[in-house]
C-alpha cells in the first residue's frame, strides 16, 4: 500500500468519524427530547456519542477477537469454516446489544435533568434504543437515495 492510499484511508476515516459524531449528536439530542423530554446541548450530545462510540468500538473489537478465535478453533477442529457465517451474525447481534447498552450507560452518566439528577438507566436505555433506531432509519434512507442516484449509472456502465 502506497503513502497516498494510506493518507486517503486516514483522511476518509477522520472525516467519517467527525460527520458520524455530528449526525449522531443531532439524533441523540432528538432521542433525549422524545424519550426523556429534557433539553440537552448539542456539544454534550456529540461528546456522549463520541465517548460511547469509542468505548463500544473497543468492546466490540474484544468480543469480535474472542469470537474469531473461537471460530478459528472450531473451524480447525471440524476441518471447515461453516460456522463462520453463523458466528458473524451472532457477533453482529452481540455488537448491537453492546452498543446500545454502552450508549445507555454514557447517556445516564453524562446527560442530566434540569435539577442535576441522572435520568435513570431505564430511561437512558430507551433513549439509546430510540437513538439507534433513528440512526438505522437514516442509514436505510441514505442507502435508498444512494442506490437510486448511483444504481442506474452502475447498471449502464455494466452494459445492462
Amino acid at each position: 500500500m502506497d503513502a497516498a492510499t494510506v493518507t486517503g484511508v486516514l483522511v476518509g476515516g477522520i472525516v467519517g468519524l467527525v460527520v458520524g459524531v455530528l449526525i449522531g449528536g443531532l439524533l441523540l439530542k432528538l432521542a433525549v427530547k422524545l424519550v426523556a423530554r429534557i433539553p440537552v446541548g448539542y456539544l454534550r450530545a456529540c461528546l456522549v456519542v463520541l465517548v460511547g462510540g469509542v468505548v463500544g468500538f473497543i468492546l466490540n473489537f474484544v468480543v469480535g477477537f474472542v469470537l474469531g478465535l473461537g471460530a478459528a478453533a472450531a473451524g480447525a477442529a471440524s476441518g471447515g469454516a461453516g460456522a463462520m457465517g453463523g458466528l458473524q451474525v451472532v457477533s453482529g447481534l452481540i455488537g448491537l446489544v453492546i452498543g446500545v447498552v454502552v450508549n445507555a450507560l454514557f447517556v445516564n452518566l453524562m446527560i442530566r435533568r434540569p435539577d442535576g439528577g441522572a435520568i435513570g438507566f431505564g430511561r437512558a436505555l430507551m433513549v439509546a434504543l430510540v437513538h439507534t433506531l433513528l440512526f438505522l432509519v437514516l442509514l436505510v434512507i441514505l442507502g435508498v437515495v444512494l442506490y437510486l442516484a448511483v444504481g442506474p449509472a452502475m447498471l449502464a456502465g455494466m452494459g445492462v
